[in-house]
This record gives structure tokens, C-alpha cells and sequence, in this order.
């Protein structure tokens, strides 16, 4: 397997999963992704999607590291989160953006790794506490 496709494939299947909660919401509600918080939803998993993509095309192990390790943390935690509903579409992307954090952070001494893994947690929780800020 390409050192670059768990990337594209996590970034494909995050991406596949927000447009299926997009439709799902759509379905369910006349005006679509009405509230903040499906909102939320929707750019999170596009954002981990995006984030899975820049990691399959960064040259650093650094950069890799971390842009996987934020879209892995994100799309993990939509997968405990909607565990009843999104998160079966979403564990795939999960556990394919884990393999590329642990492939790119092998590529790292232990510092850096732990480093860049961190970074990308805390990117994660940043967006995270960014979006819920506007969504109020």
C-alpha cells in the first residue's frame, strides 16, 4: 500500500461521512442543517477529512504527524460521540487516520513524535472549542 493511501482513503470516508449526515439531516428537516451544533457536525468531519488530505501531501514527518494525529482525534471523537447514528460511517476513516498518525510518527524520534501528536490533539480541541463557540 502507498505510503500517501490510508491518508486519501481516511480523507475519502471522512468526507463521504459528512456528506451522508448532511444528507440524513437534509432528510429529516425541511431547511437542512439548521442548528449550530449540525452544523458542528458536518464542517468537523469535512475539517478531519481535509486535514486527512494535507496529510497525505505534506513532505515532513512532523506535518504528517500532526494533521493526521487532528483529523484522527476528530473523527474518533464523532465516532464515540455518535456512536447510535454517524460514528459506524465514521470508525473506518478513524481507524485508517490512526494508521497514518502512527506510520508518520514513526518516522519521528520519541519527542517529536509525542509532539506533533499533541499539536494535533490540541489543533482538534482548538476547532473544536472554536466551533461550538459559534454554534452556541
Amino acid at each position: 500500500m502507498s505510503g500517501r493511501l490510508p491518508a486519501l482513503a481516511a480523507a475519502a470516508l471522512a468526507l463521504a461521512a459528512a456528506a451522508v449526515y448532511v444528507a440524513v439531516i437534509s432528510s429529516q428537516d425541511e431547511q437542512g442543517i439548521g442548528s449550530g451544533r449540525e452544523l458542528l457536525v458536518a464542517l468537523s468531519l469535512g475539517g478531519a477529512g481535509v486535514a486527512e488530505l494535507l496529510a497525505s501531501r505534506a513532505s515532513s514527518a512532523f506535518a504528517r504527524t500532526a494533521l493526521a494525529s487532528a483529523g484522527a482525534f476528530t473523527l474518533l471523537v464523532w465516532t464515540v460521540l455518535g456512536a447510535l447514528s454517524i460514528g459506524i460511517f465514521v470508525l473506518p476513516a478513524a481507524l485508517l487516520a490512526l494508521v497514518v498518525t502512527g506510520r508518520a510518527a514513526g518516522e519521528l524520534d520519541g519527542p517529536a513524535a509525542a509532539a506533533a501528536v499533541g499539536g494535533g490533539v490540541l489543533l482538534a480541541v482548538a476547532l473544536a472549542a472554536a466551533g461550538l463557540a459559534l454554534a452556541g
